[in-house]
């Protein structure tokens, strides 16, 4: 039985190294560090090609540092809100969805105001409230104001992430009795007068078709094209002293909130890296996004698999190709480097190409290329070099090109 050759040993070893690396690395690709890495890389390819500019489909109506002060505080929020929708009412705005949880019924002293905000609700044309999941329960509006609201919407970003940044948002969110669509998601389809159809892999509002999977974590996790400039805001208390800028929300998708730094927790991080922006800003970036109709996608498992394998075999072949220090490249064994004698020699046959290899780096130098002397054993004229060692008469000497060739004389001079 033939035993096998060092080299087909080489070979097989090489081969199963390359295979157990490639194996790891697809394995080690599904690890918690591997996703981080993979994070990272988003958000550097995101700073260099960011998404280009258009122009804006909502408005941001802001409950900033300027509005606090002026209104009152933390302790006024409601009787910031019910203010802000009554200057909204005259315009009609297409769709005004609020970004704070009202979950908790006001006691006695405070009643008037929720009738008050209630009332200004129910003058509202397709209004959005925030619901929030908490503990694996939802923080629902109370029932005076869920009644007043077109839709609820949960308010989940993703600032739990494991390094704090908000690439995506869930578009829906469940537990075992109840689902909510997203904030921004609802804001939508009634800025569109759609309802939403659903399948597995996709939701569908009128002729948008988004690329939403369900799957077990996710919830449909849809990433987010941050714009660097932001979504335009006008602040409540700039509304409420100048009337005249209400007209810029008409017909418009509000989205009131709160973007004062001192008075809320809500900031999030974003890909670009411009810093932290308030969680209604993220609503509203989620519509922009929904209105742009382009949706970055994650790769499949499958097409990340195909990568990994396509990329362990394209390894293989440069180390096939490329080992021992440089390219196997075709050369003529006994005709390098051409000359009329060995070119008629190629061309009759008598060569036959071989491989070589360049030298590694740092190996001593190679000898010269062969000459006709040590290819055909002395010289055309019949006379030995100098100091030559070959000893057989010249007359009887036989050219070597790849197979043996017929004696012949050289005439004496």
């Amino acid at each position: 039985m033939k035993k096998p050759s060092f080299q087909s040993s080489r070979t097989l070893g090489y081969i199963a190294i390359l295979a157990v690396t490639l194996g790891l690395a697809i394995v080690l690709g599904w690890t918690a560090l591997a996703a981080q890495i993979d994070e990272y890389g988003y958000d550097w390819m995101f700073r260099l090609h960011p998404p280009a500019p258009i122009p804006a489909h909502c408005l941001i109506l802001a409950i900033d540092d300027a509005t606090f002060s002026a209104l009152g505080g933390v302790r006024a929020y409601r009787i910031m809100l019910a203010r802000a929708l009554e200057a909204l009412t005259p315009v009609q705005p297409k769709v005004v969805a609020i970004d704070m949880v009202l979950a908790d019924p006001a006691g006695h002293a405070d009643q008037p105001e929720d009738d008050r905000l209630a009332r200004a609700m129910r003058a509202t044309k397709n209004l959005v409230l925030a619901t929030h999941l908490e503990g694996g329960r939802w923080e629902n509006p109370i029932a005076e104001f869920r009644s007043a609201a077109t839709a609820v919407g949960h308010d989940r970003a993703d600032e739990l992430s494991r390094d704090g940044v908000t690439r995506q948002i869930p578009l829906e969110e469940r537990t075992e009795h109840e689902r909510h669509w997203a904030l921004a998601l609802e804001t939508f389809r009634l800025a569109r007068g759609q309802s939403i159809m659903e399948s597995p892999q996709d939701l569908q509002i009128g002729n948008e078709v988004i690329p939403a999977p369900r799957t077990s974590d996710s919830g449909r996790a849809l990433r987010i094209l941050f714009v660097r400039d932001s979504v335009p805001q006008i602040s409540l208390q700039d509304l409420l002293t100048k009337p005249e800028l209400a007209e810029r929300f008409r017909g418009q998708a509000v989205f009131l909130g709160v973007t004062s730094i001192s008075a809320t927790y809500d900031r999030v991080a974003t890909p670009d890296g411009q810093g932290r922006i308030p969680g209604v800003e993220v609503h509203a970036q989620l519509f922009e996004t929904l209105e742009r109709g382009q949706f970055p996608l994650d790769a499949s498992n499958t097409g990340v698999l195909a990568f990994c394998l396509a990329a362990g075999v394209l390894a293989g072949l440069i180390f096939a190709f490329f080992r021992d220090g440089g390219p196997i490249l075709p050369r003529l064994s006994c005709c390098w480097p051409p000359t009329p004698l060995r070119s008629s020699c190629f061309a009759r046959g008598s060569c036959s190409p071989s491989l070589r290899r360049w030298p590694p780096l740092g190996s001593p130098p190679s000898p010269p290329p062969p000459t006709i002397t040590s290819l055909c054993g002395g010289l055309s004229d019949g006379r030995r070099p100098s100091g030559s060692t070959i000893n057989r008469p010249f007359t009887s000497s036989r050219m070597r090109c790849g197979r043996r060739s017929p004696p012949f004389r050289v005439p004496a001079n």
